[in-house]
Formats: structure tokens, C-alpha cells, sequence
């Protein structure tokens, strides 16, 4: 899978449209699928993933490049029971550099240097990308550009780093007792941990047996940066299931493990009932989806470290709040 990681990182690599587009045809198939998340959707072919969504995000920004703090790549293992599919995937995360000189998703160009949040899975067959789960924080990018639709977030803004301690772009492919270590200790934490909430306490799902009390647990736009497992508790954890007290991670779409490190798509792989209020929307008591990306870093026998991305477009749209046309009334 040396070559897979390769592949991916000479896709970041790419800083000119013609050198980007020239290395999609070569490297992607013609039939690439791909997940954006809102407002993009789906689609089926490499040509759509070009023009709806890379070429209108590249085209607004100058001098666009990538910062990649995390690579890496793995057979997936993401069904409930622990087994997989044996489909391979890469996937790579960090920030798009560039100023904001054109307009983008209705949203007026400011000639700001902006750095937008991305995660990336694809997966492979043979050595060609067939597909594509990918979020981009469209929430940060809207606070850097005064456009914030919600409240102000519980947790910091705009804490985005890069791995702690170690190298987070695996070129080679990790130590297999480690992976597995990581896989047993996430796999516990997604499906005999968070599935365990008995709709009152926080301690019923013993969290503290999978994170560090130290925990940096870098949240999306909207949410925020908590600097310690209780601030993730208080800030997050707490008021997510008050909104969504039956929340229910079911079977992901991939989960590879590389080493200390993991990562995880799901793309409406939570379900859950709006049952209270979240971020200043009451609840609807409709049935939602929950779609989003993430990734932990492991030390010792629990996780330090969890960077998260959630389509915050898609799970607001399902409680009837539309945050992109919220947003854009605040620029007019």
C-alpha cells in the first residue's frame, strides 16, 4: 500500500489546475463515485467531481495549495462485528491554503487568506481511485469569513493542529501489532462505548477507559477545540446528547488503522431522534442522519488525540434550518 500512500500524496502535491487535472485523468478512474457531503452531494463520474465540486472550490482561491498533516492508508475493518470488506483506502487530512479572490457557494470573495479544513478517503482498486468519501468544514470556513450562522461555539475556534509527537503522513505502512491494538481500542470505543448511553449519564458509556484526560479533541466549526477529556464532556458530549439522546454509531462506510493512528467515513452512519435542542435549533423530534469524518491518535492504551469533521449542512437541513442561506444573509 506504499503505493497508494504515494499516489495520494502526489495528489496534494498538485499546486496548478492543468498539472491537477492531468494527474485526475491518470490516476482516477473514469467512474470515480464520490461523497462530498451538502451542498454537493453525490455523483458517479470523475468529469462531475471536477466541475461541481474541485475546479469552483480551487478556481476562488489564489495560490492554492495543500498542507497535509495526515496520511495513511489500510484495508478497512468497519462492520459492528470487526470484520471488513478487504476494500483498501487512503486518506489524507489538513488544511487548503489560499486567498479567498473569488466567489464560492454564494458566498462573496473578501482577499483573505483562508485556510479550509479537508479530509479525504479513497479507496483503490488495483492502483486507480474508484471513490471518494470527503468533508470539507464549511462551518471555519464560514467563521473566517464573518458569515458564522450559528451561536458561538462551547469549545475554541480555529485549533486545527497537526498530530502531537509524531509524524502523522504514514509513507510506510506501520507496525501490525500496533494497528491492531489501535483497531481493538477504537472499535471498543465506537460500538460497546458510545452505543452503551442509557439516556442519563455520561459515565454509563465509560469513556474515560478509551481517552486521556488530557484529551485534544479538535471539533468542527460550530463546536470547537476541547483542551481536556472533561471540557470534551462539558462542551460536546454533554449537549450532543441532549439533542440526540438515542444516537446510534451503526456500520461505517470504512475504518483502516495505521499504527498509533486511525480514521474513520461515515456518511449517514449515525442515526439518532432530534430530541432537544442543539446549537440554538429546538428540537424537531424528527429522525436525523448524521454524516462526518475522523480521526485519533493513539499513545499507550488510550486515544490523546481525535480530530473530527461533521456535514453540519446535512444534519441542520433534516432540523429545517438551512445554514448556508442563514449565512449568506450575513454577508448582503
Amino acid at each position: 500500500m506504499t503505493c497508494h500512500r504515494q499516489i495520494l500524496a502526489d495528489y496534494y502535491a498538485c499546486e496548478v489546475m492543468t498539472e491537477r487535472d492531468a494527474f485526475l485523468d491518470q490516476n482516477f478512474s473514469k467512474n470515480f463515485v464520490w461523497h462530498a457531503g451538502e451542498p454537493w452531494g453525490h455523483g458517479s463520474n470523475l468529469a462531475s467531481w471536477q466541475s461541481e465540486v474541485m475546479h469552483p472550490l480551487l478556481s476562488a482561491l489564489s495560490a492554492a495549495h495543500y498542507e497535509v498533516h495526515i496520511l495513511f492508508a489500510g484495508s478497512t475493518m468497519n462492520k459492528p462485528d470487526g470484520s471488513g470488506d478487504g476494500t483498501q483506502w487512503a486518506t489524507g487530512s489538513g488544511y487548503l491554503h489560499g486567498k479567498f479572490v473569488s466567489d464560492w457557494m454564494g458566498f462573496r470573495a473578501t482577499n483573505q487568506n483562508i485556510r479550509i479544513r479537508f479530509a479525504d478517503f479513497f479507496r483503490f482498486e488495483d492502483d486507480c481511485i474508484v471513490e471518494c468519501y470527503s468533508q470539507i468544514d464549511i462551518i471555519d470556513f464560514l467563521q473566517q469569513i464573518g458569515c458564522d450562522p450559528l451561536p458561538a461555539s462551547n469549545g475554541e475556534r480555529f485549533i486545527y493542529p497537526a498530530p502531537t509527537g509524531l509524524s502523522g503522513i504514514m509513507m510506510t505502512s506501520q507496525d501490525e501489532t500496533e494497528t491492531m491494538n489501535t483497531f481493538k481500542l477504537l472499535h471498543g470505543m465506537l460500538f460497546d462505548g458510545l452505543n452503551t448511553f442509557d439516556g442519563e449519564g455520561l459515565e454509563s458509556m465509560s469513556m474515560e477507559d478509551y481517552f486521556h484526560p488530557n484529551l485534544k479533541w479538535y471539533g468542527p466549526g460550530g463546536i470547537g477545540a476541547c483542551m481536556s477529556f472533561k471540557e470534551f464532556q462539558e462542551r460536546h458530549q454533554a449537549p450532543w446528547l441532549i439533542a440526540f439522546p438515542d444516537r446510534e454509531v451503526l456500520g461505517l462506510d470504512n475504518l483502516i488503522c495505521d499504527g498509533p493512528i486511525c480514521g474513520e467515513a461515515w456518511f449517514q452512519s449515525v442515526e439518532a431522534t432530534h430530541g432537544g435542542p442543539y446549537l440554538g435549533v429546538p428540537a424537531t423530534g424528527k429522525t436525523i442522519k448524521v454524516s462526518g469524518i475522523d480521526y485519533w491518535l493513539r499513545q499507550d492504551d488510550v486515544f490523546t488525540e481525535n480530530w473530527i469533521f461533521i456535514d453540519f449542512v446535512e444534519l441542520f437541513d433534516q432540523m429545517d434550518y438551512n445554514l448556508l442561506e442563514h449565512a449568506r444573509s450575513l454577508q448582503s
